[in-house]
């Protein structure tokens, strides 16, 4: 037995596979196997296969098995929107979607630090804000190139609000799409009908299928707690999904554990790095814990807001990522400009050395000295010294 005064809990995200069952699959006489059991393109050669899943394993499994056969099938239930690794017929690297200028247009992340001028534009102006998403998905469309959408599968009808967003795909698959050796298919399947045949509940038939590869995610649980600690620590356990920790790090009522890592979002290497010293300032005391009762409202707060927004658990929050990270900031008493002016801070890409001064600024706030680097160059600055030389321009004319 060990004896310490703080734990961190970082084993990941998953530890099981999310297996679905098939009525009738004891008479396929081929292979089903989950995504992560595919180690080699060995594997697919030679074979008919299906794809169970939309998102990017997916997308990576249908690749790689149209590549070393003449097509690969996917299935999966509700039509996605296939984001293309350059936006703007080409011209925009999907990176640059990482800034703060592109959570600006999402909807608002409950308790984050919003400044006025967001909260207000999406009080008053939602209707714009669903106009600019729903012309997002149209130029996904133009990038990708209309052949792409010609079954409808692939079309993306919906906006990223929705959640239906696979990850950004390399144009070797919209390559092999257009040649018609990956196909899509909205549907389930409903029965394996005998050793090689398959039928979707759409009454569409597949046969010979020689292997069935699920892409159908994973099942979060932490084995090494029993149930019950589980359970008292808002773990997943039995058949919940759930993750019940306030700010998704600490359990509420059991003190000096930490869990990090586990916030499923397409900044989630930010987000750890972040909440890694909130956990430092938490257990050092920097920052005390609300009330029981105000824990677990957060908990149910967020929780109702990513079932409403991505039909998921309350992990997986998807495209959210620059308001988690703020919370957590505003938590430290740090700053949430992380940029000397206002245009990189907003529009630049926000990348993990915007953290590199954490360290430094957690020592000048414990000391209660200024933060390092604390000019910041505003739009209103900006203005000021543009109407400041018009002057010395004009008066210079007149003189």
């Amino acid at each position: 037995m060990f004896n310490f005064d703080f734990v961190v809990v970082a084993s990941g995200l998953f530890s099981r596979y999310r297996m679905p069952v098939f009525r009738g699959q004891e008479k396929f006489s081929g292979s089903i196997l989950h995504a992560n059991n595919i180690k080699t393109r060995e594997q697919l050669a030679d074979k008919n296969i299906l794809v169970i899943g939309g998102c990017k394993s997916a997308i990576d499994m249908a690749i790689a098995a149209a590549t070393v056969n003449k097509r690969c099938d996917m299935i999966f239930r509700r039509i996605h929107l296939i984001l293309p690794v350059k936006l703007l017929r080409g011209l925009m690297p999907i990176r640059y979607l990482l800034c703060r200028f592109n959570v600006f247009l999402s909807d608002p992340y409950p308790l984050a630090p919003h400044g006025r001028l967001f909260q207000f534009a999406h009080h008053y102006f939602e209707g714009v804000f669903a106009k600019i998403r729903k012309k997002f998905s149209a130029a996904v469309a133009a990038s990708n190139g209309s052949d792409l959408y010609d079954d409808g599968v692939f079309q993306p009808q919906y906006a990223p609000k929705d959640g239906l967003v696979s990850f950004p795909v390399q144009p070797i698959f919209t390559e092999l799409k257009r040649q018609n050796r990956i196909r899509g298919h909205i549907g389930s399947i409903e029965e394996i009908v005998d050793s090689n045949t398959v039928r979707l509940n759409t009454g569409k038939l597949f046969s010979p299928v020689d292997m069935i590869i699920c892409s159908t995610g994973h099942c979060f649980r932490f084995p090494f707690f029993s149930d019950t600690d589980a359970r008292t620590m808002g773990l997943p356990h039995g058949t919940s999904d759930e993750l019940d920790l306030y700010r998704r790090i600490v359990p509420v009522g059991v003190p000096k554990i930490a869990f990090l890592g586990y916030v499923s979002s397409s900044g989630a290497w930010m987000i750890d790095e972040v909440a890694s010293h909130w956990v430092s300032d938490y257990f050092r005391g920097v920052h005390l814990l609300p009330s029981r009762e105000e824990m677990q409202k957060e908990i149910v707060i967020i929780r109702d807001f990513v079932r409403s927004r991505f039909g998921a658990t309350a992990p997986h929050i998807r495209f959210v990522w620059l308001e988690v990270i703020e919370i957590y900031l505003q938590d430290m008493r740090l700053p949430l400009r992380r940029t000397n002016n206002w245009w990189t801070e907003n529009f630049g890409v926000y990348r993990p050395n915007r953290f590199k001064m954490l360290h430094e600024e957690r020592r000048a706030r414990d000391h209660g000295l200024p933060f390092p680097n604390q000019f910041y160059l505003s739009f209103l600055h900006c203005v000021l010294i543009l109407f400041a030389i018009f002057g010395w321009i004009f008066s210079r004319i007149i003189l």
